[in-house]
């Protein structure tokens, strides 16, 4: 997990932007909890609600998953509790991110206040044609 402040220059505010690259999925949960617990406590102690979460979250929502028909596992399961905690809404809703395996677990999450803001989200194909869209 990485976070940067970005400074807006025409409106002097300022968000945050974490990018977070999670363990592959393999049912070991426990490997990836700690690190959700760490980045909900890292945005919950900076006391805003002006920050965006994204990149390869290795999880899908429910809402992806049941819209596929596919079984939720336990990382998509923290993962939804992640959302739900922080009242995070994913902003890629349509599309797969992750061609090979058509999932989507790529994604930009912002506070659902904020959604209004987000002008456009798209993922667009990776560096290999049949890899993860950036």
């Amino acid at each position: 997990v990485a976070r940067a402040r970005v400074h807006v220059l025409d409106s002097g505010e300022e968000i945050e932007v974490y990018g977070v690259y999670m363990p592959v999925r393999d049912n070991k949960a426990e490997k990836t909890e700690e690190i959700w617990e760490a980045l909900t406590r890292d945005i919950t102690k900076r006391g805003t609600r002006k920050f965006i979460v994204n990149r390869d979250f290795n999880a899908e929502t429910e809402a992806w998953i049941s819209r596929t028909g596919k079984t939720q596992n336990k990382e998509d399961v923290i993962y939804q509790g992640f959302l739900e905690d922080l009242n995070l809404v994913a902003s890629i809703t349509e599309d797969y991110t992750f061609e090979r395996a058509q999932t989507q677990i790529d994604n930009i999450l912002v506070p659902i206040e904020l959604i209004h803001n987000l002008k456009e989200a798209h993922v667009t194909t990776g560096v290999r044609e049949k890899d993860h869209k950036l």
